[in-house]
């Protein structure tokens, strides 16, 4: 009974997670005209298809090297994940992010959390400590420009 009440919970998220995606494409790219935004979306330049390729390629760059960041302040506290998980939550928090501005931390530790056990309170220091990295690097970057 329980094994089966489970699966009922994970089915009915993911119906709702592909409910939402619908709902946001369909907001996002035909909720004005159809038409114009396809029109518009076949009339990229050939040339600028390598500057979309190029922006794709270094975002999910950007993402990798942030995951691979958390990674090493969550093995420095004692604990352990994969690159894969890291990168996925980094990769969730962004799109959490996009909904609830700065929620994306806090949905960035409860996936780990879900996943390796490891205390939110600890990955919400490694996420200080990030963010006190950043703006050291911030104010050095500045300081010699």
């Amino acid at each position: 009974m329980f094994r089966n009440k489970e699966r009922n919970k994970t089915i009915v998220k993911i119906i709702l997670s592909l409910f939402l995606a619908m709902w946001l494409y369909y907001f996002i790219f035909f909720r004005d005209n159809p038409e114009l935004v396809l029109e518009h979306m076949f009339s990229i330049p050939n040339e600028s298809y390598l500057y979309i390729f190029l922006t794709i390629l270094f975002g999910w760059i950007a993402y990798v090297i942030r995951g691979f960041r958390w990674l090493g302040l969550i093995k420095a506290i004692g604990h352990e994940t994969t690159i894969i998980k890291s990168v996925a939550a980094v990769s969730f928090g962004y799109f959490v992010n996009l909904v609830l501005p700065r929620g994306g931390e806090i949905a960035r530790c409860t996936s780990i959390y879900k996943t390796d056990k490891i205390p939110v309170d600890k990955l919400l220091g490694t996420i200080l400590i990030e963010r006190v990295i950043d703006m050291i690097i911030l104010i050095f970057l500045i300081i010699i420009s």
